[in-house]
């Protein structure tokens, strides 16, 4: 039997690759392909938690308009009346803001000192504390002047909002 190779009865296989293995295959390289993105961070959506400080260029200032802020939602603290919420005044302005917070009843909740351009008010202390609920067509009347004194007044605007207090 020199030279002959006999296999005993059983067919001989040949190394043959099945289409599953093809296919386990490639999703593993896909797989490996998405964690190597995810890994360099191109799949980072979310901000960083210590964003880097705006750019402070020089912004150009309105002279025939004015923005003012909006607001859809304020979310409010129940019982207190300090609450963790400031108005900004857009540094593009040209005018100082005095802004009050008030219910559609015509209830004043809070008024603002005047506001420079580019700054923001201190924080929400409210006349008197809200009970839980939501308080809709409350508005938030900004008004508008020349100066800092208040001396010259400007067009002013109402921006409706609701109030949620939890």
């Amino acid at each position: 039997m020199s030279g002959e190779h006999r296999t005993h009865g059983k067919r001989a296989r040949r190394n043959s690759t099945s289409p599953v293995t093809v296919i386990l295959a490639v999703l593993l390289v896909i797989a490996l392909g998405v964690i190597a993105w995810l890994l360099i961070g191109g799949g980072n959506t979310k901000p960083p938690d210590n964003p880097q400080p705006e750019q402070t260029e020089p912004v150009e200032k309105l002279t025939d308009s004015i923005d003012i802020p909006g607001f859809g939602e304020l979310h409010f603290k129940a019982g207190q009346t300090e609450q963790n919420m400031t108005v900004p005044n857009p540094p593009q302005n040209f005018c100082w803001f005095k802004v009050s917070l008030v219910l559609e009843d015509g209830t004043v909740l809070w008024t603002s000192d005047f506001i420079a351009p580019g700054e923001q008010s201190d924080k929400v202390v409210l006349n008197e504390p809200l009970e839980k609920g939501e308080y809709k067509n409350a508005m938030l009347k900004y008004q508008c002047f020349a100066d800092e004194a208040g001396q010259q007044a400007l067009n002013g605007a109402e921006t409706k909002l609701t109030i949620i207090v939890k």
